[in-house]
């Protein structure tokens, strides 16, 4: 077993999430007009979302089927956009550590940088799939809550 594989990937987790909430700063900075008009968006969203679950608990599948297409084409432009600033600005302060590990250590790990880039990209796979699963579950909720 090679331990200094193993170190190798806590580490470059580590790393991970060190840049990911430099990553936030940097986006905040540099974005700041690009990031309010999507949190705008967003907050438009919830407001769909909340009509959708009112029209859901009144029956009214018509109005339904509308916010709900509506929230849609609203969300999938957010979340791409989203997707875009924060995985190149994640991936450009990333890069450093991809190029040093690859120098320094190609002697020790065969694939440092494919490594790396497979740990961060499972990093933000499984992040996603997190969160989309959480606000399923809160908009189930808040249905039933709404329901009752």
């Amino acid at each position: 077993m090679n331990y200094f594989l193993i170190i190798y990937i806590i580490v470059t987790f580590g790393v991970i999430l060190l840049v990911e909430r430099l990553t936030y700063r940097f986006v905040g900075w540099v974005f700041a007009s690009h990031i309010k008009e999507i949190v705008e968006k967003e907050k438009e969203i919830a407001n769909y979302q909340e009509l959708m679950i009112l029209a859901l608990a009144a029956k009214e599948k018509e109005a339904y089927k509308g916010l709900n297409q509506m929230a849609d084409e609203l969300y999938w432009k957010i979340f791409f956009r989203k997707l875009i600033i924060f995985s190149t600005s994640f991936f450009l302060l990333f890069s450093p550590y991809i190029i040093l590990s690859g120098y320094f250590l190609k002697n020790k790990i065969k694939g440092a940088v494919g490594i790396d880039f497979v740990i961060a990209i499972l990093f933000f796979m499984t992040k996603t799939i997190y969160y989309y699963i959480v606000s399923v579950l809160e908009a189930r909720r808040e249905f039933k809550r709404q329901k009752n």
